[in-house]
C-alpha cells in the first residue's frame, strides 16, 4: 500500500556461480568463470513485496558491493591490454536521473615492466594523485543494457561496441573529466613523471586512449610531497593546435609506443611547446625560486624569432626506450631584495639505461652581481689561459635525487669559483707592487638540509639559496732589498635567505700588515697578522666579534715544499632572538684555531686543524 512503512529484513547469504567473463583467455571454460561463495542477500519479509531500487542501492553502498571472489585473465575488448580478474561485484549508478546497476569484473592491468608503470587514483576535489594501497583493485566498466533473450539457453545481446572504462561503477555516465575519483596509469620517467587518467579501450583498437596524458618534469615534482603534483596548471601532451589527436599510445605486446597517427608524418616524434612560466618552486618574501620554459639567451642572435620552449617525448616499450627532452629550461633565482641574481639555464633528459641529467648547464649572474663578474673575469684573464665561462661550465654541480618513501624531491646546485690569484703563484715573488684575490660561491638547493657555515646550521629540509663573496687586496707600503711589507685587506661577505631561518648575513673584515722575504735556494716566506670584525645575522641570531690571525707560509726550493702555520682567535657576543632555540639569552664566545698544511710536489697534502671553543651565558 502506498505510503505504508514496512520493515523490510535481508540476511546474508553465499552462493556458487559460473560468471560469463567477456573476453576470458586463462580460468574460463565456455567462456564461464567459476566462482566461490558469492555474497547476496535474501529478502525473509515483507513477503511479496519486492526491495525497491533506492533501497537495494543503498544496501550495495553500505556494504561495498555484492560479488566474491573469482580467477581469470582477460583481454580487455579483446585486445592486446590484458587484466587478470580477482573479483566480479555488483555496485549502483546513476544514468540521469535513471537507477541503474553495474556488474564489473575487478583487478589488476598488467603493464610494462619497463618504465616505472603503476596504477594511482586522483582525487577531483583535492586535485591530489595518491597510489592505491597494497590489496586495491580496479573495476572494467561499459555502457550498454544486457538484455537475456533465452535464460535457458543464456543467449543475450549487448552493446558490445561501447568503450571499456577503468572507473568506478558510480562514474560510467559521466564526462571523463568529472568523475569525482578518476584512475589512471603513472610512467615514471627517471625524474620525470607522465599520467595516463580515465584509461579507456574501443573496440578493434589497441591505443591507450583517455584523458588528455599530464606531464610533471623534474621541477614539478620538486614541491609536491606526493607521488604526483597536484593537477593544477600542469602541461599536457598533444594537446593542442596541428598536433591535437596526432599521436596516440598504441598497445602492443610489450607495453606501449608512442605513435603518430598520420600517415605522412608516422616516423615523426613528439615536440610539443611547454607554458612559459614562470612556475615557482619557492616563493616567498624572502627568496624566491622558479622556472621559465622559454628561451631566454642574453643575445637576441641566439633567440629566433618566435621560439619558444619544446618537449620532445617518446615512449618504445617494445625496443626498450623511453626518452624526455626538454630544451631551453632555466631556474632563476630571487634573494631577498635582488631580483634574478642567479640563472640556471641548460636542457633536462631522462632516457632509458641513463641517469636523469641536466645537459649543458649555464651559470649567468644578473645585474646585482655584475660587479663581482667583472672581477673575476679580470682575474681569470690575467691569471689564468681559461676564459671566464669555462671556469663557470667546469665548476656548475648540479644534484637531483627522489626519496621512494616519501616521493620527496631534492635539489641542490652550487657553483664555487676557486681563488683567482694576480700575479699567477708562479709569477709571485716579493716585490710585487699589488697582490688580488677574490672567490665567488653560489647556490640554490631544495629539501636538502645542509649546513651553511658560518651561521648556526638549518635544522631541518629547507629551500633557499646563497651568495659568497671573498676578496684579498695587498698594497706595497715598504721595499728594502728581498724584503717587502704590504697592507692588507680582506673580506668575506655572505648573502642568503632559507625557508626555515629567513634572510642571513655573515660578514668578516680583517686588516693587517704582511712581510714577505725572498731568500735563495729556501724560496720566499711570509708573514701575515691581522685583526678584524665579524658578524652573523639571522632570524633567530645576531653574533657580532672580533678576532686577530697569524699567519706564516715558506716555500722551500722553489715551492717543491709549502709550509703554512696559522692560529686564529676570537671573541664574540651572540644574542639568540625569542623566536629561535634559547630565545632571549645571551652567549659569550671564545674560540681558537690552529691549522696546519704541507705540500710536497703538488702531489702529498698533509693537512690538520684543531679548534676550541668556550660557551657561557651570560644573561
Amino acid at each position: 500500500v502506498a505510503g505504508v512503512l514496512l520493515d523490510v529484513e535481508l540476511v546474508p547469504v553465499f552462493f556458487d556461480a559460473d560468471l560469463k567473463i567477456e573476453n576470458a583467455t586463462q580460468g574460463a571454460t565456455n567462456g564461464f568463470v567459476p566462482a566461490q561463495r558469492i555474497l547476496g542477500y535474501l529478502q525473509i519479509s515483507p513477503k511479496g513485496v519486492i526491495i525497491d531500487e533506492e533501497h537495494f542501492a543503498r544496501l550495495l553502498n553500505e556494504m561495498e558491493g555484492l560479488g566474491g571472489p573469482i580467477d581469470c585473465m582477460v583481454k580487455i575488448h579483446n585486445g592486446k591490454q590484458q587484466m587478470r580478474i580477482t573479483r566480479a561485484e555488483l555496485k549502483p549508478s546513476m544514468d540521469g536521473a535513471k537507477r541503474v546497476f553495474v556488474g564489473s569484473p575487478k583487478g589488476t592491468p598488467v603493464l610494462p615492466k619497463d618504465g616505472s608503470w603503476s596504477v594511482v587514483q586522483f582525487d577531483l576535489a583535492s586535485k591530489e594523485v595518491t597510489p592505491l594501497s597494497n590489496n586495491d583493485i580496479i573495476p572494467l566498466i561499459k555502457k550498454g543494457e544486457r538484455v537475456f533473450a533465452d535464460a535457458l539457453t543464456q543467449v543475450y545481446s549487448q552493446n558490445i561496441d561501447n568503450p571499456v572504462n577503468i572507473a568506478e561503477p558510480a562514474e560510467l555516465f559521466k564526462d571523463l573529466e568529472l568523475r569525482a575519483t578518476q584512475f589512471a596509469f603513472l610512467q615514471s620517467t627517471g625524474e620525470n613523471k607522465v599520467l595516463f587518467r580515465n584509461p579507456l579501450f574501443e573496440k578493434g583498437k589497441d591505443l591507450l586512449k583517455g584523458s588528455v596524458p599530464d606531464l610533471a618534469d623534474a621541477y614539478r615534482l620538486m614541491n609536491s610531497k606526493g607521488i604526483f603534483p597536484k593537477l593544477e596548471n600542469l602541461p599536457k601532451l598533444d594537446q593542442v593546435g596541428e598536433l591535437a589527436n596526432q599521436f596516440g599510445m598504441n598497445i602492443i605486446d610489450e607495453g606501449y609506443k608512442l605513435i603518430n597517427n598520420t600517415i605522412a608524418d608516422a616516423e615523426k616524434k613528439l615536440v610539443q611547446e611547454l607554458p612559459e612560466g614562470p612556475w615557482y618552486i619557492v616563493k616567498t618574501n624572502d627568496v624566491k625560486v622558479y622556472i621559465d620554459y622559454k628561451p631566454s639567451k642574453p643575445k637576441p642572435a641566439d633567440n629566433p624569432p618566435g621560439a619558444k620552449a619544446m618537449l620532445d617525448f617518446d615512449i618504445d616499450s617494445k625496443a626498450g626506450e623511453w626518452v624526455n627532452k626538454m630544451n631551453d629550461v632555466t631556474m632563476v633565482v630571487d634573494l631577498v631584495s635582488f631580483e634574478r641574481i642567479m640563472l640556471i639555464r641548460g636542457k633536462f633528459d631522462t632516457k632509458k639505461g641513463q641517469s636523469p641529467s641536466f645537459i649543458g648547464p649555464e651559470l649567468e649572474f644578473g645585474p646585482a652581481l655584475q660587479p663581482v663578474v667583472d672581477i673575476l673575469v679580470l682575474l681569470s684573464m690575467l691569471a689564468t689561459d681559461a676564459s671566464y665561462g669555462d671556469i663557470l661550465k667546469q665548476g656548475l654541480k648540479i644534484a637531483m635525487s627522489n626519496s621512494p618513501n616519501n616521493w620527496e624531491y631534492k635539489f641542490q646546485a652550487d657553483k664555487e669559483i676557486p681563488v683567482l690569484k694576480f700575479p699567477p703563484p708562479l709569477l709571485d715573488n716579493p716585490a710585487a707592487p699589488l697582490r688580488l684575490e677574490a672567490g665567488l660561491k653560489v647556490g640554490v638547493y631544495f629539501n636538502v638540509a645542509i649546513p651553511l657555515p658560518p651561521t648556526n646550521g638549518i635544522p631541518m629540509p629547507s629551500a633557499g639559496a646563497f651568495v659568497e663573496f671573498y676578496g684579498k687586496l695587498s698594497v706595497m707600503c715598504l721595499s728594502v732589498g728581498v724584503g717587502t711589507i704590504y697592507a692588507v685587506g680582506q673580506v668575506t661577505v655572505r648573502i642568503s635567505a632559507d625557508t626555515v631561518i629567513g634572510p642571513a648575513l655573515y660578514m668578516k673584515f680583517g686588516f693587517g700588515v704582511e712581510a714577505m722575504v725572498g731568500l735563495p735556494v729556501i724560496g720566499n716566506v711570509s708573514v701575515y697578522f691581522a685583526v678584524g670584525v665579524e658578524m652573523s645575522l639571522d632570524s633567530t641570531q645576531i653574533t657580532i666579534g672580533a678576532f686577530v690571525l697569524f699567519k706564516g707560509r715558506a716555500e722551500i726550493l722553489g715551492g717543491i715544499v709549502t709550509v703554512t702555520i696559522q692560529i686564529e682567535a676570537s671573541g664574540k657576543v651572540q644574542q639568540r632572538l625569542d623566536g629561535g632555540p634559547g630565545g632571549g639569552q645571551t652567549n659569550m664566545i671564545a674560540r681558537v684555531t690552529f691549522s696546519l698544511d704541507i705540500s710536497i710536489c703538488f702531489i702529498i697534502n698533509i693537512s690538520f686543524s684543531e679548534s676550541w671553543e668556550e660557551q657561557r651565558q651570560i644573561a
